[in-house]
């Protein structure tokens, strides 16, 4: 179980990096999410895919850019991996 917003990973050990194929997973609410991580490149990309929670079939990219001071998001997106029909 989840105890809180800050999660926990699957895979892993405590204070590692995270990496490809572990799985995240953390309360929003009374909703645990757990996504597993699918893309990963320091400081710049990472991409993961919804296993649990309202929202099943998607992947989430982010992209990152440097800035003065830190990282930046430069993007977010959710792609469903379901096709729709129309």
């Amino acid at each position: 179980m989840v105890a809180d917003r800050r999660g926990r990973v699957e895979g892993g050990g405590s204070g590692e990096l995270q990496r490809v194929g572990d799985i995240r997973a953390f309360r929003t609410g009374r909703t645990v999410v757990r996504e597993r991580i699918v893309g990963l490149e320091a400081d710049r990309r990472f991409v993961y895919e919804a296993l649990d929670g309202p929202f099943r079939s998607y992947r989430g990219t982010v992209e990152l850019r440097h800035v003065v001071g830190g990282l930046r998001t430069e993007t977010a997106v959710l792609r469903p991996l379901l096709a729709v029909v129309t």
